[in-house]
């Protein structure tokens, strides 16, 4: 097939969450249709990562988004009753190109990623099949924010939420199959758009570069996250209110250590803790990974926390806060473990510091349990498998990945 695939970010270099998802998609679309690549991109793209990309595709354009004109790009998604992420990606640039596109070139199919990418296709004359792979319902995770927040926070919020949800129901009005990452995720867009065709589709690891280093018992904890985002700052801040002061008095030579991008203010303040570092960006997380537990203790949470996935393939002993747990594709107690309040958060992670071989076994089972389900080899297969999937069949599949 010839296949066009649109994102709102390019998917290189597959260094944090959708951009993960997007390079592994376009990989394997690659390798067995002809593919074209329209992206959006924020920042100057590097020489030696347009090598990769256009080692991958037929075509490649980039649009650029300058930040200097973001915030006309906000207030024109207001006055126009848009959301704010639609702002935020907005382009006139991307949306003649586009058009262009589809003007001068024949495609089979048409594979965008996120709703941000896919809006663009809203009104758009688009003759060819059309797939989305949503990956979270975004729509619920402003709802959830709002449940958060107070005042005007929350009512930026909750026009967010309401703005997002009508663009998935314009979608899923147009695009013969949503893809979202998981059954749950999937259960959660039929509320909103109950005629959707849906197909839920995990992450995946890279079991080659994750994997374990050590058969060292943990010694202290990690954190690990983007951390100018909203529910990994709460869940940091979270912990070391309720958690951290009682753990770190029954265990005064603890190390808490967090790993992650553009810390907050208030994430960074957390440094003058006891025994707590906030690294900032780290080229490589796996070594923070070495003897470590790794928590999850976020609250609002949507979809697959990539770095869960990533710490149990490098065998890093996992707890999880339950909101967390719902989006992963591994088993609770089996292959790691869940907390949900402090005292539950500090038993868990003494527990993990004193027994040896629970530690070990939980480690053993969870990379086990990624290499039997959730390499990206295999993940891969079922996205390409969507693409197959005449849209009447669907549901049905999305249902049969549901009982896997």
């Amino acid at each position: 097939m010839k296949i066009l695939m649109l994102t709102h970010r390019l998917p290189y270099p597959p260094d944090k969450g959708e951009r993960i998802r997007s390079y592994h998609w376009l990989r394997a679309l690659a390798r067995e249709h002809q593919v074209d690549l329209l992206s959006l991109t924020d920042t100057p793209i590097a020489p030696d990562h347009r090598t990769v990309l256009e080692k991958l595709v037929n075509n490649l354009w980039a649009v650029p988004l300058p930040a200097w004109t973001r915030p006309f790009r906000l207030a024109h998604a207001f006055f126009t009753r848009k959301s704010f992420t639609e702002g935020y990606f907005h382009s006139s640039q991307m949306r003649r190109l586009l058009k262009k596109i589809h003007t001068t070139e024949h495609y089979d199919l048409t594979f965008a990623l996120c709703s941000s990418s896919a809006s663009y296709l809203v009104n758009t004359p688009h003759p060819n099949r059309l797939i989305v792979d949503l990956i979270d319902v975004d729509s619920e995770k402003w709802l959830r924010y709002a449940d958060q927040t107070k005042k005007l926070d929350r009512w930026i919020y909750l026009r967010e939420h309401k703005k997002i949800a009508n663009l998935e129901r314009r979608l899923a009005t147009i695009a013969q199959t949503l893809i979202t990452v998981s059954p749950r995720e999937c259960r959660l867009l039929k509320k909103i758009a109950p005629n959707a065709n849906t197909f839920a589709i995990p992450n995946g690891v890279d079991t080659e570069y994750f994997k374990p280093e050590t058969n060292e018992p943990p010694n202290k904890i990690v954190f690990i996250g983007q951390m100018d985002y909203l529910p990994n700052i709460h869940a940091v801040t979270w912990f070391a209110q309720n958690v951290w002061p009682i753990l770190h008095h029954q265990n005064p030579t603890l190390q808490w250590t967090i790993v992650g991008r553009n810390p907050a203010p208030n994430v960074t303040e957390l440094s003058k803790l006891p025994n707590v570092t906030v690294t900032g960006f780290v080229p490589d997380v796996r070594p923070f990974l070495v003897q470590a537990i790794s928590i999850a203790p976020i609250q609002i949470s949507c979809g697959v926390q990539n770095k869960v996935l990533e710490a149990l393939a490098a065998g890093s002993p996992v707890i999880s806060s339950p909101a967390v747990a719902q989006g992963l594709d591994v088993q609770a107690q089996k292959d790691f473990l869940i907390a949900k309040t402090p005292a539950d958060w500090i038993a868990a992670i003494n527990l993990l510091l004193t027994d040896q071989d629970l530690t070990a076994r939980l480690a053993h089972q969870a990379r086990q349990s990624i290499l039997q389900h959730l390499t990206w080899n295999h993940i891969a297969e079922k996205m390409l498998d969507s693409i197959q999937t005449p849209p009447q069949n669907a549901k049905r599949a999305s249902i049969e990945t549901e009982h896997e």
